[in-house]
């Protein structure tokens, strides 16, 4: 199989998903946190290459239990172009158990209900998107490309197919302004669209992202791990998911301590771990969140 440029796996449901590229890059790429594809322009990558590895593939591997489409947003793809993909993927691989992807609330927005329901029929069951924040605040500083209100659509549009939304969170982005912005808005969407999924990770603003630049510049104020703490906690006590809804937080701590559950039975477990950091980390409270993952 071949790949070119960085290639991203999601989360651990997804570890054993064969990983098929079917564009090179992110449509979006604006987006000031992220520095995944800044090097790399985006462009679909063109049907008879995907086919050839298809079948690259079904000649490899005896057995694929899963597929997920790369690169980082490949619900930008019209129909005409994704309904031959997941077409092919069914034929070739009958023993697949779903064929999912990275998408984004921008372009599942655009789609419509029979759309989306066309693609669950041909094997599509969830899609893994970055809401990043509930905020129009903080959305518009990040340049996400969406508002909260368009996240909500998105996701109930996805319900209404069948589809499940697996939605990333990033702690401490409304940086030391607009916290609480930030925390009041994510509960908002993620109650609204009742995600299955939910992961958060923590603010880790690297050299060669935008973010970078507004914090060197003054404008973009860093959090301090004291306040990541009270976000996740406030997070997960204002957080009404009907569930069953995977949790799992923590990643981009200084030791990466992630604490993971099934909402809503383990809220109160999960709220316990959250409030525990305060106490048993209190050498991190003052100190900003890290850089390019050093503190």
């Amino acid at each position: 199989m071949r790949y070119e440029g960085k290639i991203f796996r999601p989360g651990p449901t997804e570890y054993n998903s064969y990983l098929l590229q079917v564009t090179f890059g992110c449509s979006h790429n604006k987006c000031t946190f992220c520095n995944f594809y800044k090097d790399q322009q985006f462009r679909v990558r063109p049907y008879k290459e995907v086919e050839e590895d298809i079948m690259m593939a079904r000649s490899y591997y005896k057995n694929v239990p899963s597929v997920f489409l790369c690169d980082g947003n490949v619900t930008c793809l019209s129909m005409d172009r994704l309904k031959p993909i997941l077409t092919k993927i069914k034929e070739v691989f009958p023993e697949s158990a779903h064929t999912n992807m990275f998408g984004s609330f921008r372009d599942i927005y655009r789609k419509t209900v029979d759309e989306l329901k066309e693609m669950k029929a041909l094997g599509v069951e969830q899609i893994v998107a970055g809401l990043e924040s509930g905020s129009d605040i903080v959305l518009s500083e990040i340049q996400k490309g969406f508002t909260a209100d368009e996240a909500i659509i998105a996701g109930k549009k996805m319900i209404e197919a069948g589809i499940e939304v697996g939605v990333g969170v990033i702690l401490g982005l409304g940086g030391a302004k607009h916290s609480e912005d930030h925390v009041k808005g994510t509960i908002r969407v993620l109650n609204e669209i009742n995600s299955p999924a939910i992961g958060v990770t923590v603010l880790n603003p690297q050299t060669d992202s935008p973010l970078y630049g507004d914090i060197q510049a003054g404008t973009f104020e860093l959090p301090t791990y004291r306040q990541i703490f009270w976000e996740e906690t406030e997070l997960l006590k204002g957080l009404q998911v009907k569930g069953p809804s995977i949790f799992r937080s923590g990643f981009f701590l200084p030791n990466d301590e992630v604490i993971m559950g099934n909402l809503p039975d383990e809220k109160e477990r999960l709220i316990k771990l959250s409030e525990s950091r305060m106490n048993r980390y209190p050498q991190w409270l003052d100190k900003k969140v890290r850089m390019n993952g050093h503190l």
